[in-house]
Formats: C-alpha cells, structure tokens, sequence
C-alpha cells in the first residue's frame, strides 16, 4: 500500500483515517495556544470587573453618606450614584464569574463574556450620549472593545467551537 489519495480510498479507509488520533505534536501546540488565549482574556475580564468595583467605591467614597442618610431626601448626586453602584457591582461580579468561566475553559464563558461587553458597551454609549461628563467611561469603553475584538479571534472561537468553526474557516 503505497501513497493513496483521497478517490483511492473507500468508505472504510476513510472512516479509519477520520477516527484515528490527531498528530501529538501540533495539536498540543495548538491547544496551548488556545489555554494562553483564553488565560489572557480570563485575566482582562478580571481587570475589567475590579475596575467597576473601584469605580463604584470611589463614586460612593466621594459622598458624605452621614449627611444624605441625616437629609429627609438623597441628594441627586447620591441618587445617581447608588444607580451607578447598583449597575455597575452586579456587572463586576457577573464579568469575575465569566473570568472564572472562561479561565476553565467552560462552554458558556464566550456567551457570558460578550453579554457582559454589550451590557456595559450600552451603558458607557448612553452616559457619553447624556453628557453625565464621567471620565472613566472611556476606560471602560477601551477596555469592552478590545474584549470584544479579542473574544471574536479566531483561536477562541475554535476553542469553543472546535471542529464546526474549523470547518466554516476552511469553507470560505
């Protein structure tokens, strides 16, 4: 059995060839180079949500809480602020557990981390539109687009859809 090609073989070489493990040395570099990339955007989501967690306490740190609790009414300031907080800390702690997701290679992370990007790319869009004048709304920005352009690479995208990614890349 020499050299065979493709219209040489029949059905039972080809299923023996299709079921017969991957070459060691490539997909191992491979699969590395995937984890790493994962890891990486594991780590920026995290960075992402101990900077929502930051920007919440130093918005709620700039406040005389004493004062606004002794007041019969929040101040507009306190109000606009307790909405930041109560926005902001459930997308720190929702980004942390699509970081974690995504650190362990979980099926779902992709989906969690790009809700977590279009949620925040909405609220960074809708306070730059309103003029609220809050700088760390360019950060946050910075940071949700290249998420978002890193989570729509190719090596993520077949680390999380293997085989069916591989095939549309190749087909077009």
């Amino acid at each position: 059995a020499g050299t065979m090609t493709r219209e040489t073989l029949d059905t039972d070489e080809l299923v023996e060839l299709a079921e017969r493990p991957p070459r060691a040395g490539a997909d191992t570099v491979d699969f590395k180079a995937r984890r790493l990339v994962l890891r990486v955007i594991a780590l920026l989501l995290a960075v992402q949500a101990v900077t929502l967690a930051v920007i919440t306490w130093v918005y709620g740190a700039r406040l005389d809480w004493e004062q606004e609790l002794a007041d019969v009414m929040l101040s507009a300031r306190a109000v606009d602020t307790l909405f930041l907080g109560g926005l902001l800390l459930p997308m720190a702690l929702f980004g942390m557990a699509a970081a974690w997701d995504m650190w362990r290679g979980r099926r779902g992370a992709w989906l969690r981390a790009m809700i977590a990007q279009g949620i925040l790319l909405i609220f960074c869009l809708s306070s730059y539109v309103a003029n609220r004048g809050e700088n760390f709304v360019y950060v946050l920005m910075l940071l949700c687009i290249v998420l978002v352009l890193y989570l729509n690479t190719n090596d993520v995208r077949l680390s999380f859809y293997g085989h069916a990614a591989k095939r549309r890349t190749h087909s077009r």
